[in-house]
């Protein structure tokens, strides 16, 4: 399926704009890009922060699975894809550009299209993972390079508009190169945490990206020695170092990154988000405090709440020795250092 028609020619055969790139509301808005690997945290920081005045949230627009428009404007784009700063892609900019400045009705969730066909979900997830996987080029040049679209070039929003993201790891600078946040957060979770979720919940976004990560390794004779590619785990690791090394050259690049620790937000979650909303120019209000109060309590599943206090280190204990041993090798590879467990 595409959109019936992106643009409209006047006589004169002078473009109008496309439709879904005018601004929607007058005045000048702030736009917040917020990035993580998957399960890293990021939905309960976009929860977090759309309880700020004048705040709304855009959860993974670029999710095919919940967003109609990421389904029709990624087409062909893998599940993560893997963008140098300069490639052109007009869908996904267009994309971008709408998570930013646009209306996301209910209509544009999975929803819509399970209940058009019960088989809708399953049709989906059959056509991305027949997608390829392109091997990303962490060392290009071009990737290095953080350009970032003039303000201008982007409508206007009233308001504070934080778009999440966990499908974009791969392409940020590309990102940030189209659709000019104006700050842009990273959720760090420890990466055994989040290999550990992928684990629990069985995934497919978990095994996506093992052989580009691989072949990846295996290019720079990285790659280390016996692994079992057999076993999701190790599939699994190598997902995740690829999406670390990535996520923190990325960061290494843009020092104005503003760095965030799931773990520390868990410890002592009103100082911890206090803090992040006062260094983003955002109020602490009451409603924050509540709303922050609300999502600690028993959760499971995809639902973003959980008592945050038990959240840090509970992985430890469900790796076995010779499984710790073969992931802390994979990330290594991939320069992803262990950060301290208290």
């Amino acid at each position: 399926w595409r959109p019936r028609r992106t643009t409209t020619r006047r006589r004169t055969g002078t473009p109008l704009p496309l439709v879904h790139e005018r601004p929607l509301l007058n005045g000048a808005g702030q736009r917040i890009l917020l990035a993580g690997a998957p399960r890293s945290g990021t939905t309960w920081v976009a929860n977090m922060l759309a309880a700020a005045p004048s705040a709304s949230v855009a959860v993974e627009p670029d999710n095919e699975k919940t967003s109609l428009l990421a389904f029709a404007w990624k087409d062909g784009l893998p599940r993560f894809p893997a963008l140098p700063v300069g490639v052109e892609n007009a869908g996904y900019r267009r994309l971008w550009r709408y998570a930013f400045t646009g209306r996301l009705g209910p209509f544009l969730s999975r929803s819509w299209l399970t209940r058009a066909s019960l088989l809708g979900g399953r049709w989906v997830e059959r056509t991305i993972a027949a997608r390829p996987v392109v091997i990303p080029e962490l060392d290009d040049a071009a990737a290095a390079a953080p350009g970032t679209d003039s303000d201008a070039s982007v409508p206007a929003r009233d308001g504070i508009r934080i778009v999440k993201t966990v499908h974009a790891v791969l392409c940020l600078d590309w990102v940030c190169a189209n659709a000019a946040p104006h700050r842009v957060v990273v959720v760090d979770r420890h990466p055994l945490a989040v290999i550990d979720s992928w684990r629990r919940l069985e995934m497919p976004d978990g095994e996506r990206l093992w052989t580009a990560a691989r072949d990846w390794l295996a290019a720079r004779d990285l790659l280390p020695p016996d692994l079992d590619e057999g076993l999701p785990l190790v599939r699994m690791a190598l997902q995740a170092g690829l999406m670390y090394r990535a996520i923190g050259d990325f960061c290494q690049r843009r020092p104005d990154v503003l760095r965030i620790s799931h773990e520390a937000l868990c410890r002592d979650p009103v100082a911890e988000f206090a803090g992040l909303f006062d260094r983003l120019g955002l109020a602490w209000t009451p409603e924050a405090a509540q709303a922050l109060a609300q999502s600690n309590r028993e959760g499971r599943g995809y639902r973003p709440v959980r008592v945050a206090e038990r959240e840090v280190g509970k992985w430890q204990g469900r790796f076995g020795a010779t499984e710790l041993d073969q992931v802390t090798a994979i990330l290594a590879a991939f320069g992803v250092a262990l950060p301290a467990v208290d």
